[in-house]
């Protein structure tokens, strides 16, 4: 039977914890430096904190160790990895092949996207090198993960959440612009930035439009045909959110892939244990969003991956003005709007410019009473990208509950009773004594005692049978049966995290020269350090060029990306649309500087170069 996980991001232990209650089966959180969210660093003991935690439920930890590294870093590098694996984590996430040439402990190694993991000659590398699992390319589509998948290793795909124009660990613009690298967790997100766009003579086509932002992932519908196809890892991205969007998102995959088990029991399983109660109903429309899009899975026309509007959230969908009454300030929209006071508002115009304000007050089911009346026109489009009640109701209060389902047994013993609490399997049971003499009560004493042991409160454990069959007709002390149960279920909780044992994996090389001989490494390889360069000519390669971070090289491809300007301007060859009438090459300019864009059709990629 195959295991399914869900992944679900944490910055901090706090959002590890929400993510664990709300059904992650694993979380990924980064290390305390070298992580591809440089911002979101974590420390050595709260990581062992969220293991203790995430383990009681045999729900997995992993560590992003993601950048490229400096010569200069590789020894501490060497030194976290040591105290990552004392921490008791289930293994590391990584970019730099020069961590696979320290002397590092044998933690299970996971191919990060910034990898680039598209092929499948990338990926029969990465398995003879040693890597247990790959994170494969956000671009890639169903059928090319399902050719992926058949090689045999680990396949872990996103599923939600904010979405890269450039293909991960390609992007070197923010580098160029502002010396800040993406491989080195410090992404300036220059693709968010608005830019006009210009031909070969200096037409302006486009003004101040986002034209390399996206929307955000969303492939909630899609868990199935992406299990059939080889997945067996669901991957919610988002290591900057915060504590609600991680609740929300996470409880909705996870009821969702809970579905799908639930009609496939005999093929697949979720990957950790634990029963979820929510208190509120998760709904992804109301947390941060630039807007959804599959990614590729389905035709671009029908579900289109552009967002030049805003950067920011859209959030869900209210409707259109239909009226405005200034004297009075209110507008009225073309539908219910199911808006409260204080939700936020983004305005689309008709022109494509954008505005927002919030909800004073509610007039009607129709009609709203906004902080700013002067910013609306008839016809623009509403949208709710701040629900207020809702995001109080997920950062105020605990709102799942998990419990690891358990059976109770009380029995007689010859020093008094024996109280026995069993767990699923891979749990050890925990057993205590009742110290009490036999003494035969003068009524039934079944319900109470039931309701006694039953008393598990804030423990993570749930009765889900409990047997007194032997014991009904004796008198025992409440006071007992509580301490008993209190005793028992720590010594179960105890047992179930010192009884865990992370994977640990011997790693051998056995990538073959030959079948990389004579193949020249280029700047995009990412190589920053010797111990990675050596890494790689062992492999058989030449090394042509080091990382752009070290050795910048001019005329470079900056950015690699399957969304197309041209396309979505409707002037895309391979489509046979319109013939573009303006003058290649087409310029992207911002007051950071100038970037000029080059189609490869063939390959359906746009690549995205130095403005010179």
């Amino acid at each position: 039977m195959k295991e399914l996980e869900l992944l679900s991001p944490a910055k901090d232990l706090q959002t590890a914890i929400a993510a664990i209650d709300h059904g992650a089966d694993a979380i990924y959180i980064g290390a305390p430096v070298f992580s591809a969210r440089a911002s979101a660093g974590v420390s050595i003991e709260d990581i062992r904190k969220v293991c203790e935690y995430a383990h009681l439920f045999k729900a997995k930890v992993f560590v992003a160790l993601n950048t490229i590294l400096y010569e200069s870093e590789l020894k501490e590098v060497e030194q976290i990895i040591t105290k990552l694996d004392k921490a008791g984590i289930d293994a590391l996430i990584i970019q730099d092949k020069a961590i696979t040439e320290l002397d590092i402990p044998n933690i299970p190694l996971h191919a990060s996207t910034q990898c680039d993991n598209r092929t499948i000659s990338q990926i029969k590398q990465l398995k003879e090198e040693g890597f247990e699992r790959v994170v494969v390319a956000r671009e890639l589509n169903i059928e090319e993960i399902q050719e992926i998948a058949k090689e045999g290793m680990e396949i872990e795909a996103f599923v939600h959440g904010a979405l890269c124009v450039s293909i991960s660990g390609l992007c070197y613009v923010s580098q160029y612009l502002t010396r800040r690298s993406a491989n080195r967790g410090t992404c300036a997100q220059i693709c968010r930035l608005p830019f006009d766009l210009t031909d070969a003579d200096g037409n302006i086509i486009v003004k101040d439009r986002h034209l390399l932002s996206l929307k955000d992932m969303n492939r909630s519908e899609y868990l199935p045909e992406m299990a059939k196809a080889g997945v067996t890892s669901f991957k919610i991205e988002g290591r900057l959110k915060s504590i609600p969007y991680v609740k929300n998102v996470t409880a909705t995959y996870s009821i969702n892939l809970n579905n799908f088990i639930e009609l496939n029991p005999n093929q697949y399983k979720r990957a950790s244990v634990g029963e979820i109660e929510y208190s509120f109903s998760p709904d992804l429309t109301k947390s941060f969003n630039r807007g959804y899009t599959s990614y590729l899975l389905k035709d671009r026309t029908e579900d289109p991956i552009a967002s030049p509007e805003t950067p920011k959230s859209k959030g869900r969908e209210v409707g259109h003005v239909s009226h405005i009454d200034i004297a009075k300030r209110t507008v009225r929209i073309d539908q219910i709007h199911n808006l409260n006071a204080g939700d936020g508002l983004l305005i689309i115009h008709k022109d494509g410019t954008i505005d927002g304000t919030q909800v004073n007050t509610i007039s009607s089911p129709y009609s709203i009473e906004p902080d700013k009346i002067d910013i609306f026109r008839n016809g623009d489009q509403i949208y709710c990208n701040r629900d207020r009640i809702f995001e109080m109701t997920l950062e105020g209060k605990q709102t799942a509950i998990r419990k690891i389902p358990i059976k109770i047994k009380l029995a007689l013993d010859e020093n008094g009773f024996a109280l026995t609490l069993t767990g699923p399997n891979g749990y050890d049971e925990a057993k205590t004594i009742i110290e009490c003499m036999h003494e035969k009560a003068k009524k039934p004493q079944g319900e109470r005692i039931k309701k006694e042991l039953e008393k598990l409160g804030q423990t993570p454990l749930s009765s889900k049978e409990t047997d007194i069959s032997e014991v009904e007709e004796y008198f025992i002390p409440a006071s007992l049966i509580s301490e008993a149960r209190r005793k028992a279920s720590e010594m179960f909780c105890q047992k179930a995290i010192q009884n865990y044992k992370p994977k640990r994996i011997a790693r051998e090389k056995r990538a073959s020269q030959k079948l990389n001989s004579g193949i020249e490494l280029t700047y995009q390889a990412n190589i920053a350090n010797p111990l990675a360069e050596k890494h790689y000519k062992q492999l058989g390669y030449t090394i042509a060029q080091k990382a752009y971070e070290l050795t910048p090289q001019r005329h470079a491809a900056l950015m690699t990306c399957r969304h197309c300007i041209k396309r979505e301007l409707g002037y895309c060859t391979r489509e046979k649309k319109t013939p573009m009438p303006y003058k290649e090459p087409l310029l992207l300019h911002h007051a950071n500087g100038t970037l000029r864009l080059k189609f490869d059709c063939k390959n359906c990629q746009m690549i995205v170069m130095e403005g010179e």
